[in-house]
């Protein structure tokens, strides 16, 4: 079964690169897009919105689309 987006990203955060290091950050906050609904999940523009709220460092943004590209290759277009 394919994961969710947002616990991709959450799973992530053994990695030694860019997306694994957003991964941390991601699990250490109390509030991410869609976690008061364990079962929706947040699509790429509300983690958009998310970050652009959170962070002004343009290299979390590019690790967020990093993250959803790979994601995307990984699970389909569709995704």
């Amino acid at each position: 079964m394919k994961p969710s987006f947002t616990n991709w990203l959450r799973a992530q955060e053994h990695r030694d690169d860019h997306i694994g290091h957003l991964s941390v950050e991601i699990n250490r906050e109390a509030v991410w897009p869609g976690h008061s609904i364990p079962d929706k999940d947040a699509g790429i523009s509300q983690w958009r919105q998310h970050l652009r709220l959170v962070s002004q460092n343009p290299l979390v943004h590019q690790a967020l689309e990093a993250a959803w590209q790979e994601y995307r290759a990984s699970f389909g277009k569709n995704a």
